[in-house]
């Protein structure tokens, strides 16, 4: 198993122990915790081989007040082009296959929330990508957005730009998130 899947993995169960043991205990909810999907466009340099992003986030949110609230995201990006398909060179009785570039990232970011009317919100991330392929690369990420968050959902749009070993590239994303609420 490789070293990023490793930290996902442990972010994801550390996350899920903490929630069940906070969540016994809880009376005035604080924290929040979001699961969901997300898609979107490429663009810079890996639009070279990707036209596309999917993926799935989740994110601890504590509440600071009813406006500000701090949060530590993880997920897992997958960048491929879905009208790729393999090359196959053939040389004598011999076929090459040359496989379909796909890149993926495992996000770890921290942010901020602000809440400009209820429950419309801005929000700023920063961290880093783990690239699971291409000698595990780490890239410096940024991330802008802006969404709605009411009830159980979280729907918004973001910008992230990933740069790093002198290869940069971004994506605009939507998402959709569900999440639940607990803790003092």
């Amino acid at each position: 198993m490789k070293n990023s899947t490793r930290l996902f993995t442990v972010f994801l169960l550390t996350a899920a122990f903490f929630v069940t043991n906070v969540k016994a205990q809880s009376t005035d909810p604080k924290w929040r915790f979001d699961f969901g999907v997300e898609g979107g466009i490429t663009s810079a340099q890996i639009q070279t081989i990707s036209s596309r992003e999917y993926g799935g986030t989740a994110a601890l949110q504590y509440s600071l007040n009813d406006n500000f609230a701090l949060k530590l995201s993880s997920g897992y990006y997958v960048f491929s082009s879905p009208s790729a398909t393999n090359t196959y060179t053939q040389l004598g009785p011999v076929v090459y296959v040359t496989p379909i570039v796909q890149q993926s990232v495992i996000p770890l970011t921290l942010g901020a929330k602000y809440f400009v009317s209820k429950p419309f919100y801005v929000g700023l991330d920063a961290g880093v990508g783990f690239e699971t392929q291409y000698s595990e690369n780490k890239k410096l990420m940024a991330s802008g957005g802006f969404g709605f968050q009411f009830d159980a959902f979280d729907i918004g749009a973001h910008y992230e730009d990933f740069s790093g070993q002198s290869y940069h590239y971004g994506l605009i994303g939507l998402h959709v998130k569900y999440g639940f609420s607990f803790g003092k």
